[in-house]
């Protein structure tokens, strides 16, 4: 059950994170230059902007965030411990 609400909240956060840090503005050529020529896709995130915009402070507060970091610290408490305060 704890893994099935894991995987939920992970696929949950990337769905979130894509649609809602596009960017207008194009990605500075210099960055290119360390992108394989391969590559199928590239995502860059903007992890300050997202957790402003998810008002993070207050999202910490709430009763199912503050039970989901005591599971994960029974598991691995550095873990939690990011999860808490990154």
């Amino acid at each position: 059950m704890k893994l099935l609400r894991l995987i939920t909240l992970g696929l949950l956060a990337a769905l979130v994170i894509s649609l809602s840090s596009c960017q207008k503005d194009p990605v500075p050529t210099d960055s290119l230059t360390y992108i394989p020529a391969h590559a199928a896709s590239v995502s860059t995130f903007n992890l300050q902007q997202l957790m402003d915009k998810a008002d993070y402070p207050a999202l910490v507060q709430t009763p199912g965030f503050q039970k989901m970091v005591s599971e994960i610290a029974e598991d691995n408490p550095t873990l939690a411990a990011i999860v808490a305060n990154p």
